[in-house]
């Protein structure tokens, strides 16, 4: 499933955030993706508010939303009404999905085109989440900056370009990580320890500006959905819980205290991607996969489900896709640029060399893990994410506006 760049992704969402402020998004290049579809948002029922949230449940796939709620459960954000249904982009990972979200540009323009990427100038490939070597080494030269990785302006650089304040509301120990460097950077940080308090700290900043009869932008960020799918599986009795226990806290801790505030506030949820339940018998580790193919010239990039090989090897491609069957997809990597998979040009400078040379995507429920020891259930079982398949790719958008 191709991520829907032409309006239908969670990379359309900051053009439809500055179209709802009046900020112009500018034609100088790398032009925003365009904003998210009339079909799918009715750019009036956000427009003119007088604070905009945007609230990002990470891994919250849209099945399991609409199974959560088909079984009666998840009544707070079932009142919101009937959601959406938007792609993530590629790779569907955190690190280039809330970029894009953040930018408002394709994984293959700001550059965060992956879980783990070979940065050329340091010779090594980085966890671009911790911003560390993978193999757990130090630099041999200056290490990355992370406010100078994602190329393009961020979204909350250009509301506040237009006097338009935002505030993000994340747990507390991302306040000053790399991650939050690279997408927000100075941007005010209002940090959570738990459920209630993500929903009292989203609504006091929302009412601040109420009362401030001030308009403002809030990205709100909740991490648990995904760190619980990845031990236990997207559709586990944990992780329904988990959604439960969210549902709760944002229906009594936000949703009601909106509803009887009555002013004009909007609430965007969505999801930055899904998840795909994993199969043991799917998997094959990356000692098996490097047996095959010969030599790498650098350590593989991306995840598990959504690998980027540089293989020094001409037949290694072959011997791969022979290796993987039907548990996967082997790709060039220049092929998957150019039929757009990475989103539109003008690209990255150092795409390609970010990545490999070739893909390895995982169909179904498999997984490509680095084996550590052979039980090591982690790997083989629970959730992962990172392919194209749709429980991975399609997130859920609701959009409710309280007040006027």
């Amino acid at each position: 499933m191709a991520p829907a760049y032409a309006g239908g992704s969670v990379g359309s969402l900051a053009a439809s955030v500055l179209n709802a402020f009046g900020v112009d998004v500018g034609t100088r290049p790398p032009a925003l993706l365009p904003p998210i579809d009339a079909k799918l948002l009715n750019a009036g029922s956000i427009a003119s508010a007088r604070v905009l949230v945007l609230l990002v449940v990470d891994g919250l796939g849209a099945g399991v939303l609409q199974r959560q709620v088909a079984r009666g459960g998840a009544p707070g954000l079932a009142g919101l009404g009937p959601p959406a249904i938007l792609t993530s982009v590629f790779p569907s990972t955190t690190t280039a999905a809330l970029t894009s979200i953040q930018t408002g540009l394709a994984p293959g323009q700001h550059g965060m085109a992956g879980y783990t990427l070979n940065l050329a100038a340091t010779g090594r490939v980085v966890n671009m989440i911790t911003f560390k070597p993978v193999d757990g080494g130090a630099f041999t030269t200056a290490a990355p900056d992370p406010a100078s990785m994602v190329a393009g302006s961020s979204l909350f650089a250009r509301l506040q370009a237009a006097g338009i304040p935002s505030v993000v509301v994340s747990h507390r120990e991302y306040a000053d990580s790399p991650l939050t460097r690279a997408h927000s950077r100075a941007t005010p940080f209002s940090g959570h320890r738990t459920q209630a308090e993500f929903a009292t700290l989203t609504l006091r900043t929302v009412m601040d500006a109420c009362r401030a009869r001030e308009r403002r932008f809030v990205f709100a960020y909740w991490a648990g959905f995904d760190t619980l799918a990845h031990s236990y599986g997207p559709d586990s009795a944990t992780c329904a819980l988990e959604l439960e226990l969210l549902d709760h806290a944002l229906r009594v801790g936000l949703l009601e205290p909106l509803a009887r505030l009555a002013d004009n506030v909007t609430l965007l949820v969505t999801a930055d991607h899904g998840l795909a339940p994993l199969d043991p018998g799917g998997v094959r580790f990356q000692n098996e996969i490097s047996a095959l193919t010969g030599p790498w010239s650098h350590p593989p990039t991306g995840e598990r489900r959504a690998l980027g090989l540089a293989l020094s090897d001409p037949g290694g491609a072959s011997r791969l896709a022979e290796l993987v069957g039907e548990l996967g997809l082997v790709v060039p990597v220049h092929d998957a640029i150019e039929a757009g998979l990475y989103g539109p040009q003008p690209r990255h400078a150092e795409l390609d060399s970010r990545i490999g040379n070739t893909l390895l995507l995982a169909r179904h429920g498999a997984s490509f893990p680095f084996r550590i020891t052979r039980d090591a259930a982690d790997v083989t079982t629970g959730g992962a994410h990172g392919s194209l398949t749709p429980d991975e790719m399609l997130v859920p958008l609701l959009a409710h506006r309280f007040g006027e």
